[in-house]
């Protein structure tokens, strides 16, 4: 099994006017199975296409299928410090798509945003932090600082899809970084800040004809910072340090299964918290050591709060679920191209709220405890993870 199998190329089409970027996928992973589904859709699929245009004084335009402009973890254009991606990336960022909507306790279709011959355990695509669309983007130096920007439109769909969601995405994103002496490309010294904002329309199809439920919002945004370089003075060896702050609005996916205790997996639906009263919110705090041009040493701090506020009467307190999780990681580089990597992570996932009786009486209330201990064995079920990567840059 191979999670993640890409090849690209990157180059001129007219040097320093028009270049390109190409890659496909062919992975076991969203980019070539339906989310949540056990079955392949396709053998590869397009993971990027854009070509950049620099013709505009302080506005390059690039358009095609890229990656919206985000969070700085979603956006490091080379292998990425640690093999998992943080629990909030995943949970607020990497959209799955779904055509009608259910509440994953009960399996019932949400009222107007779903019927019952629609809903599904699986969602008909994702968008990997990607979208087919036009970006405006440049960066500008200023002495020891650099700033730069990323403004842009994007269908708000999946990445196998030709349409949007009735209305149009708007994803932005600022920097700004001051150098510090050493490193070079992506691994470059200096201390940068950085803020972002995505913002789009969703909906479902709510009868067997295709109506749309009407639009709800999705928005999506967040700070952070990161410093790479000898930051606790010279000859103290290389450090990283970062932090991230997520928040989400709207449309929080929620989770594949029922709280159910036994049964397969296609038992249970996928939901989504549409209502733009549900939020969620996530922070990562990361340290990284370089001992010489060898080893690396990497941990992190991740907490995710997953309906931390709610919306009525559909979604109440007892669907908040929270993920604290530490990852430890350990690389070693044969070559400046050859490169091995470890990770372990710890993650205590929980449902910090019991389910409250709907009545009181004795069915009620035995009925809320058994919705209760269902859903602490659910979140108990998920344990710690390692993986191991092999990275060759050429």
């Amino acid at each position: 099994m191979v999670d993640n199998l890409v090849l690209g190329a990157r180059g001129n089409l007219i040097p320093e006017r028009i270049n390109y970027l190409v890659a496909v996928n062919a992975g076991e992973n969203f980019y070539n199975y339906d989310p949540f589904d056990t079955s392949r859709r396709t053998l590869l699929s397009i993971q990027d296409a854009s070509v950049t245009f620099s013709y505009i004084p302080g506005v390059r335009v690039r358009a095609g299928l890229l990656r919206k402009p985000g969070p700085e973890e979603a956006m490091r254009p080379a292998a990425p410090d640690f093999i998992f991606p943080s629990v909030a990336l995943n949970q607020l960022h990497n959209e799955v798509f779904l055509k009608g909507n259910a509440y994953s306790r009960t399996g019932a279709p949400i009222p107007g945003q779903g019927f019952a011959g629609n809903i599904s355990p699986h969602g008909y695509d994702a968008d990997m932090g990607r979208d087919w669309g036009i970006q405006g983007f440049d960066a500008f130096k200023f002495d020891k600082w650099t700033l730069t920007y990323a403004l842009m439109v994007g269908n708000g769909n999946g990445i196998h899809q030709s349409d949007n969601n009735s209305a149009k995405d708007v994803n932005a994103a600022v920097s700004a970084e001051y150098d510090l002496p050493g490193g070079k490309g992506p691994g470059k010294h200096g201390i940068k800040v950085f803020g972002y904002w995505q913002q789009g329309e969703r909906n479902f199809e709510i009868d067997a004809a295709g109506t749309e439920s009407k639009d709800f919002d999705r928005i999506r945004y967040g700070f952070g910072a990161r410093a790479l370089g000898e930051i606790f003075g010279a000859g103290a060896g290389r450090h990283r340090l970062g932090a991230d702050a997520y928040f989400a609005e709207g449309m929080i996916f929620y989770a594949p299964v029922q709280n159910v205790v036994e049964g397969p997996f296609r038992n249970g639906v996928l939901g989504i918290a549409a209502e733009g009263g549900n939020k969620a919110r996530g922070f990562n705090v990361e340290y990284g050591y370089y001992l010489g041009d060898k080893w690396q040493f990497d941990l992190r701090w991740g907490l995710y709060q997953g309906l931390y506020e709610t919306e009525g009467p559909t979604w109440v307190a007892a669907d908040e679920r929270r993920i604290d999780d530490w990852t430890f990681g350990v690389s070693y580089a044969f070559t400046p191209m050859l490169k091995l990597a470890f990770n372990y992570q710890m993650r205590d996932y929980q449902a910090p709220n019991a389910v409250k009786p709907v009545a009181n009486t004795a069915a009620a209330i035995n009925s809320a405890a058994i919705q209760t201990a269902n859903q602490n064995i659910v979140t108990d079920s998920v344990g710690d993870r390692f993986g191991v990567r092999l990275t060759y840059a050429f």
